[in-house]
């Protein structure tokens, strides 16, 4: 997991704005998956985990 700046954090809130509940649960699922180290994280240090998911996964293809 790479750590976030401002704009990265920024834009992947954006993106996880535009899921649906059901796909958020799932991107949720996908990440504890792909990164065991989240198995225990909860509240915003999972959020945060979240996010930085979707930048490494999403948001750096899209680029």
């Amino acid at each position: 997991m790479k750590p976030l700046n401002a704009e990265l954090a920024a834009r992947a809130w954006e993106f996880a704005q535009g899921l649906e509940l059901e796909e958020y649960r799932r991107l949720q699922n996908e990440v504890r998956s792909a990164w065991p180290a989240t198995t225990k994280l909860q509240g915003l240090d999972f959020d945060r985990a979240v996010l930085a998911f979707i930048a490494e996964h999403w948001l750096d293809k899209a680029a």
